[in-house]
């Protein structure tokens, strides 16, 4: 996910005022900086990051929630998994980082309410990849279940 933001950021550069730069630039960075600390009271932030209207930003939002621990996070990697991060060289990068955050919530959350929600949204995805995923982990989760 890391990288395909950093190659969005570079087409910014090209594209955008400099103000216009700089004002992306903060908001990317901020999400960065929020990725290094796993405090709760970031999530509201990351959250609205994931409404921002530049793609690149979404994308360290996104990231940054990857590295959070606290039990609400789940909930907002659903909303996550629901956004749109836009396109490189007409190629999609919604299953690649929609990709992470459904193996995000199914290690890390597995027990979780919104991690079902995840799996149910995710195996409807435009996504072949992403839905295979999807009936991977639930499969693995009912075998699971069947075994305890």
């Amino acid at each position: 996910v890391t990288n395909l933001g950093w190659a969005e950021r570079d087409r910014i550069v090209g594209r955008k005022s400099e103000r216009d730069v700089k004002t992306d630039q903060f908001r990317w960075q901020l999400a960065d900086a929020l990725a290094e600390v796993d405090d709760p009271r970031s999530l509201k932030i990351l959250g609205s990051l994931l409404d921002d209207e530049e793609a690149s930003v979404r994308m360290s939002a996104a990231s940054a929630l990857l590295e959070q621990s606290d039990p609400q996070t789940p909930d907002l990697l659903v909303v996550a998994l629901g956004k749109d991060y836009g396109a490189e060289q007409d190629v999609s990068r919604n299953p690649e980082i929609h990709a992470a955050i459904l193996r995000r919530l199914v290690l890390t959350f597995p027990d979780h309410p919104a991690t079902d929600r995840a799996l149910s949204s995710a195996s409807a995805s435009e996504s072949p990849s992403v839905q295979l995923l999807a009936m991977a982990a639930t499969r693995d989760r009912s075998a699971t279940a069947e075994g305890t």
